[in-house]
């Protein structure tokens, strides 16, 4: 008696279960049909309120993974991580999901997440040049994809939207233009001076001067930078300074005047900052000279080690000298092009 119920049983079973696959194959045919009939308004809208009862029809299918059933043209990264770690679903929900038309997996669309696209843009420097795909390698984003993007960013993000409009040049950075030729030159005088203090090779790592001098020169030389904008510019000067664009001498990124002082002054790599101060050089200042006063660089030199208690207060002034001419060195040799730019020694009084 109880061989026949367990048979019939096992039966019910996997009556139920066939019935279950049929259903589901069912509701994977009506999946695939919608995206041939809607694939431009799933791609260019994915999140659409009339897309939501194909959304129910996906979560039947899987309740954990819907988004590959409602859309099996697109390619939903299983490890794509977005600014706050949100699933692809809860994305979707939230109506954070751009798909990318050119950018293609194995013949598939690529998804991203609308936001954490942007804030990648925004804190790799993009906003102003071609905008770049969220990837390690930085894609460059094709011209149709970044005008859809940028649509759907005013759209959804109207706030990011005007964040990205706002970085586009402007009046504000014709401040240079109307600036005085001697207010000018002490400013990028102070900037090759920073830069000297500040790029280190193998960044603050390295093993010429005792730990932490390093990062301490970094800092003396971002706070010099900022006591001399303060003393010398108008406030209205200093905010337009502060605007002004320096575009990564190897790359197409660009960061404000005052993103990069803000970083430095935050513990960012000082040496990679240098890279975006000497596209500023470069463009405002074509032949650099990178040289200190004797008498500065002995202020500095008295500033940083008349600490006793430091580690580095009985390193030798002649030492110290020499290194900051090996920071000279370095940008020359190692970060610029010596054959464009023309690196001149000053006359007698300064270091080089």
């Amino acid at each position: 008696m109880l061989e026949k119920f367990e048979e019939k049983d096992n039966k019910t079973k996997g009556i139920k279960t066939a019935y279950s696959n049929y259903i589901r194959l069912d509701k994977m045919i009506i999946m695939s049909r919608n995206w041939l009939k809607n694939k431009n308004t799933l791609l260019n809208s994915p999140c659409d309120p009339i897309c939501h009862s194909i959304y129910a029809i996906a979560k039947v299918i899987n309740a954990n993974n819907p988004m590959s059933f409602m859309m099996p043209g697109v390619y939903f990264n299983e490890d794509y991580c977005s600014s706050d770690y949100e699933s692809w679903e809860e994305l979707y929900l939230k109506d954070d999901v751009f798909i990318s038309v050119e950018n293609l997996h194995n013949e598939k669309h690529r998804a991203y997440s609308l936001e954490t696209l942007f804030l990648a843009n925004k804190y790799r420097g993009y906003l102003r040049a071609i905008l770049c795909y969220d990837d390690k390698e930085a894609t460059e984003m094709s011209p149709l994809d970044q005008e859809r993007f940028l649509c759907q960013l005013k759209k959804r993000y109207p706030a990011y939207y005007k964040e990205y409009q706002d970085a586009q040049p402007s009046k504000k950075e014709l401040v240079l233009a109307s600036m005085s030729k001697e207010k000018l030159n002490i400013i990028l005088d102070v900037v090759e001076v920073m830069l000297v203090l500040s790029c280190h090779k193998n960044g603050l790592s390295t093993t010429f001067l005792p730990g932490g001098l390093t990062d301490s020169l970094s800092a003396y030389g971002y706070q010099f930078l900022t006591q001399v904008l303060s003393e010398h510019l108008t406030p209205e000067e200093r905010e337009g300074l502060k605007s002004v664009w320096a575009k990564n001498i190897r790359s197409t990124s660009e960061k404000t005047v005052a993103e990069l002082i803000e970083s430095a002054l935050n513990g960012s790599c000082t040496s990679t900052l240098g890279l975006y101060w000497l596209g500023l050089l470069k463009t405002l200042r074509p032949r650099l000279t990178l040289a200190i006063d004797e008498k500065f660089a002995e202020k500095i030199y008295t500033d940083l080690l008349q600490d006793k208690s430091n580690q580095w207060s009985n390193l030798p002034k002649q030492y110290f000298m020499l290194f900051l001419k090996k920071n000279a060195q370095y940008i020359v040799t190692e970060i610029l092009n010596p054959l464009e730019m023309d690196v001149r020694s000053k006359a007698n009084g300064h270091l080089f």
